[in-house]
């Protein structure tokens, strides 16, 4: 039996020896905590308080930085011992101005949000034709029309795991063959032109196409339209 078999081995039971010393000193706490949550509604009324009085709580955020005010003052409140906050650095990014207007066969504004994490459009906006696709196989098949378009997933919505991959990945991919924008339809069911988003993937190669969402129709034809100017994101 060779060194690294042998370190592997060690280092298994290590953790499985852990895991019950572990076990045997808190399972009775967790147990305890869990079988309260059937009498006390505590933690939901402070999980709906959070949401309702700080809302979206992106990394670097103003909101996210109140909430953790907010969080400290309760834990203190409820005589926990050592709560602190700490300074560290993470990734900003920071919402603009966004709309976005169909131009022909009429003009008409639609609602829209910035995906998380999508650069910022170009100071003039973007101006181009919309080109439908239903998934990213269609996409494949009709690569050498993506140039120069706007890219717009008409993607119906299966389940959140499934679909939510084109919100991910669909900047990247649509880049690849030269888009200069995606749109995607709100991940869900069901909308009220109420457009919600998340955030995107990392951009994988060095052309940057704007992301944006929208609330979804039961039509889309072909359509030319403007992106106006956004505000530059950090």
């Amino acid at each position: 039996m060779n060194y690294l078999v042998k370190l592997i081995i060690y280092i298994s039971l290590l953790n499985f020896l852990s895991a019950n010393d572990i076990k045997k000193e808190y399972g009775s706490i967790a147990d305890e905590i869990i079988r309260s949550l059937d009498t006390d509604s505590l933690a939901y009324k402070r999980l709906a308080y959070l949401c309702d009085m700080f809302g979206p709580r992106l990394s670097g955020s103003k909101n996210l930085e109140k909430a953790i005010d907010w969080i400290i003052k309760e834990m203190k409140s409820d005589g926990l011992s050592s709560v602190r906050g700490e300074r560290v650095k993470v990734p900003t990014w920071i919402r603009g101005k966004e709309s976005l207007k169909i131009l022909v066969p009429f003009e008409r504004e639609l609602n829209v949000l910035g995906v998380g994490g999508s650069v910022a459009t170009t100071k003039g906006g973007l101006r181009g034709e919309v080109i439908v696709v239903n998934d990213f196989e269609e996409l494949e098949r009709m690569k050498k029309k993506i140039a120069g378009k706007i890219v717009l997933y008409n993607v119906p919505f299966t389940s959140y795991g499934e679909t939510v991959q084109y919100r991910y990945d669909g900047p990247n991919r649509a880049a690849e063959y030269g888009a200069i924008a995606s749109i995607i339809r709100s991940i869900g069911p069901w909308s009220m032109n109420t457009p919600h988003t998340g955030t995107m993937g990392e951009y994988k190669s060095t052309k940057k196409i704007e992301m944006s969402k929208k609330t979804f129709q039961k039509r889309f034809p072909k359509k030319v339209v403007h992106i106006p100017p956004r505000s530059p994101l950090g």
